[in-house]
């Protein structure tokens, strides 16, 4: 039903343009106030969707009071009357803010119905193309912090793989148990901070390059050994069994990510009640998907916050620094993965998060360590590498020359594509997919064209996401930072390979 508020200090214009209106529409919902002042007050505590209003009020300025009315509520819509206009009056209301201008001795069941509806459609367009906006918004703000993490990420991706190849090859040359220790604790901390970069990665839809099929015991084993940093004193984390061959086909990485993030928006939900409380992490199969769900009897939402709380960028938690990016990340990985992520919530009571994702169809684990080749060190094969970065390459050419593989680097797509023209023997190229110029896979197709029996490898810290059919033809792709005995156990088994 539509609601009015008529505001004019003559009694005998009230009831004649409340007669008007409701001859109208009859269900129309109409207050009526005989000053300005009690026409803010009503605007203050009601809202309404039109107010018709009188310039002429006895001791008040009209414009004054439209002005107020316009800063209480921006998007209200005031038709002003008057019974001695001009030109230059309606000129003045509309300057003020009005939103349409009408005399009184014009109005009409028809004229006054048809500004009435006008005005309300006008407010509503600018409604719904507010909203667009501030989604547009969103959207481009979170492709811009997505932009800027996988440039972030592919460079500090870049450093942990010299960094990894570096302290492996020192560990294989280490003796003491002291010495072995502390090289353990920095390979330890490398791969921590290449977690790091792929929550950074979570923002920009590209983590889908890695999908696979990824144990749920294994990935929950590491959210529960990851949680203890960063849920509260007063919350207990009870992760449940999982079986071995409950298999999801996602993104690794950004998996254990997501479900971090669940477990941490649920500790804060419990942090905000209080009391000590616990966080159930279980799963379950279901038709060609598996569920995991992050159970909390924190403090609830009510059903305002659950259907905006995956909008990027909203957040309840201003004063505690949030971001509003943590379930919409995990909102993108679900779709991203051909998954959903489905909220449960109830004020006061708790909340429950539901992450759908694809079954997958083998065991990981098996998947990983059958069919590699027991090629001998000695194998002289001449692989090309192609890597801009030069103390990640100056490290993969040693770590490689060590295990008996005959190396070059060149520094470019162009440098390899002039290598390979002079007739060099070539077995395989392992490349880097974010260079300046030509990248890797524009590489690999020119490979292909030119050199069908050369193989590739891709490395990546994160770079353009390719499509699917270009990724199965072209070659593995192996995320930064590889581990070295991972990175030659894979070029062996290429190597023999049919």
């Amino acid at each position: 039903m539509i609601s009015i508020l008529l505001i004019d200090d003559n009694p005998d214009d009230l009831e004649f343009i409340a007669d008007v209106l409701i001859q109208a529409q009859p269900d129309v919902q109409i207050m009526s106030c005989q000053s300005g002042a009690e026409g803010l007050a009503e605007v203050q505590k009601t809202r309404f969707d039109c107010v018709l209003l009188d310039l002429r009020l006895d001791g008040e300025d009209g414009f004054d009071v439209l002005t107020k009315m316009r800063m209480e509520q921006p998007l209200l819509r005031i038709i002003v009357l008057t019974g001695q206009g001009n030109e230059q009056t309606a000129a003045d209301a509309f300057v003020a803010g009005a939103a349409y201008y009408l005399t009184k001795n014009q109005l009409s069941p028809s004229i006054l119905w048809t500004a009435v509806t006008r005005v309300i459609h006008q407010a509503k367009l600018e409604q719904e193309l507010k909203s667009k906006r501030v989604a547009l918004e969103r959207s481009n703000r979170l492709d811009a912090v997505g932009q800027l993490a996988a440039g972030i990420a592919h460079d500090f991706n870049n450093q942990l793989s010299t960094l990894r190849m570096t302290m492996e090859r020192i560990k294989s040359e280490v003796a003491s148990d002291d010495g072995q220790s502390y090289i353990d604790i920095a390979l330890s901390t490398i791969e921590e901070s290449a977690q790091l970069a792929s929550r950074l990665v979570a923002l920009s839809r590209q983590g889908d390059l890695f999908a696979s099929d990824v144990s749920l015991h294994h990935a929950l084993d590491n959210v529960r050994a990851m949680a203890s940093a960063i849920i509260a004193e007063n919350v207990t984390l009870d992760v449940a069994d999982v079986g071995a061959d409950l298999i999801a086909h996602c993104d690794r990485g950004q998996l254990v990510n997501a479900v971090l993030n669940l477990v941490l928006n649920a500790s804060d939900a419990i942090a905000e009640k209080d009391e000590a409380a616990t966080i159930c992490v279980t799963t379950e199969p279901g038709q060609g998907t598996v569920r995991i769900m992050v159970t909390d009897d924190g403090i609830g939402m009510s059903e305002e916050t659950l259907a905006k709380c995956s909008d990027p960028f909203f957040t309840t938690k201003q004063d505690r620094n949030g971001t509003g990016l943590g379930l919409a990340m995990v909102q993108i990985f679900a779709s991203d993965n051909g998954g959903e992520l489905i909220l449960n919530s109830t004020l006061g009571v708790g909340s429950k998060a539901i992450l759908v994702l694809p079954e997958g169809r083998s065991d990981p684990v098996a998947a990983n360590t059958t069919g590699v080749a027991k090629v001998q060190p000695g194998m002289a094969a001449e692989i090309l590498l192609v890597e801009d970065q030069y103390l990640l390459a100056k490290m993969t050419k040693e770590v490689l020359e060590a295990s008996g593989f005959v190396i070059e680097i060149a520094r470019d797509a162009d440098e390899a594509i002039a290598y390979l023209e002079g007739e060099h023997e070539t077995n395989l190229i392992i490349t880097d997919v974010k260079m300046p110029g030509m990248n890797g896979f524009e590489l690999a197709k020119h490979v292909q064209r030119t050199h069908p029996t050369i193989k590739v490898m891709f490395l990546t810290g994160y770079a353009e996401n390719p499509n699917q059919e270009d990724q199965e033809l072209l070659g593995p792709i192996l995320q930064k930072p590889v581990g070295s005995q991972q990175l030659i156990e894979i070029i062996h088994q290429m190597l023999s390979a049919d």
